[in-house]
């Protein structure tokens, strides 16, 4: 890592203990719209900056930013703007299985199905109106993106792609998270720090495995 990588690196991280206990105490988000630009800049200082997980970054610094309105707008922006974020993801992790790894690939669609089997019947009902469809879309695209990162780590197993895979597993976890506080009402607990973790490991990931 050059100097630049490191400095914003430590920046994240430092920014990002601050707006996650910002976010438990209810004090002000200063530090949230500074955390992807961390990212992005560290992605763009490798000798193989990809564009695709660059786009996924910036999709998720606009959803950042409009999370921090409150209102139906602005919730429906913010989901857009990773669900835009998880497309670009997708894209850049989806690989065609081998035959010989079919015998891992319909567990895996398995284990997804069940995610959203256990999520949707519990989440819906809380969703009002017209939201149900775009959260139901957005559930799925969730699960491919992380389906697409197991094809990916399936393909060529190595450090670099589990971590791509647990990233994409941290994003499961933490839209999940998110969807139920939105529509109970409650505060938001390990929203950002299961966030921030899965976009660090998607992006610090695939600096690992290009090397």
């Amino acid at each position: 890592m050059n100097i630049i990588q490191i400095i914003c690196s430590t920046a994240y991280v430092i920014l990002g203990i601050i707006d996650c206990l910002n976010a438990e105490t209810g004090k002000s988000r200063f530090a949230k719209p500074l955390l992807m630009p961390c990212l992005i800049m560290v992605l763009m200082q490798s000798r193989e900056p990809h564009m695709l997980i660059a786009a996924g970054l910036f999709c998720g610094w606009l959803g950042d930013i409009a999370l921090m309105f409150h209102g139906k707008k602005a919730f429906i922006a913010g989901l857009t703007a990773f669900l835009c974020g998880h497309i670009f993801y997708s894209i850049c992790f989806f690989v065609m299985p081998q035959a010989s790894h079919m015998l891992y690939v319909f567990p895996a669609l398995l284990f997804y199905a069940l995610i959203s089997r256990m999520i949707l019947p519990k989440l819906l009902p809380l969703v009002r109106g017209k939201l149900k469809v775009p959260v139901t879309v957005y559930t799925f695209v969730i699960q491919f993106m992380s389906f697409c990162a197991f094809l990916y780590d399936l393909a060529l197993p190595s450090a670099g792609r589990h971590m791509i895979l647990l990233g994409s597993l941290f994003f499961i976890v933490s839209d999940t998270i998110l969807a139920f506080c939105k529509f109970t009402g409650h505060r938001q607990h390990y929203v950002m720090e299961t966030y921030l973790a899965a976009q660090a490991l998607i992006c610090f990931g695939y600096l690992i495995h290009i090397g």
